[in-house]
């Protein structure tokens, strides 16, 4: 959840492959937190213990599943 130099929020799913950008009508920090939820933004903590949102479940498990790897016999 970000804020703009304006005063309005915006919540963006933090999986790059996605980057989805919703505006919020909130007014402060904790309105735009409530209405991202009810928009269905999933929120965790990642390696670091930093806050990330998520649109989508999906965005959520592709952005903690390792990647993979794939290799081909010759």
């Amino acid at each position: 959840i970000g804020r703009r130099s304006n005063g309005t929020f915006y919540a963006r799913c933090d999986w790059d492959d996605c980057g989805r950008v919703v505006d919020l009508k909130a007014t402060d920090f904790w309105e735009a937190s409530a209405e991202a939820k009810k928009l269905g933004f999933k929120l965790a903590k990642d390696a670091e213990g930093k806050w990330i949102n998520f649109c989508t479940e999906f965005c959520k498990t592709c952005y903690f599943a390792p990647q993979v790897t794939i290799k081909k016999k010759k």
